[in-house]
């Protein structure tokens, strides 16, 4: 019998920042679905749900925060784990996101929102305690 891999949802503008994060998650046997924009992230989401979502805020067509409010609308997928992937650091992004995401910006992923660049390392360290929730 072959293992199902769970599939997480990355929304990532910028495509250097979209391929690091999907070698790292599928190094640690994750599958990455890529998207650029949030246009289509949600009626994908409704056809096969992720294990979790993770958002740039600034993308475009519908935004991070956009897309964190529709998936929290939704009953199948208001369960799934949110964390934000994103440059912005500032205190009022962090109120802002902060009531939309099960998983918030305290404790460990807060290391992810104090570092300039992406730390896949975290990242993936992140995804494996998610997982251990299951």
């Amino acid at each position: 019998m072959v293992a199902v891999k769970p599939t997480i949802f990355v929304v990532e503008d910028d495509p250097d920042i979209s391929r690091l994060v999907r070698h790292h998650l599928e190094g640690a046997g994750f599958n990455a679905r890529l998207y650029s924009t949030g246009n289509q992230v949600v009626v994908d989401a409704e056809r096969q749900r992720p294990a979790l979502f993770l958002l740039d805020i600034m993308v475009p067509g519908k935004d991070g925060l956009e897309l964190c409010r529709q998936i929290r609308q939704s009953i199948s997928l208001a369960p799934v784990p949110v964390i934000f992937l994103t440059a912005k650091s500032g205190e009022a992004d962090r109120v802002l996101g902060y009531p939309l995401t099960k998983i918030c910006f305290e404790g460990p992923e807060e290391t992810l929102n104090r570092t300039d660049t992406c730390q896949p390392a975290i990242l993936v360290h992140s995804m494996a305690a998610l997982r251990a929730l299951e």
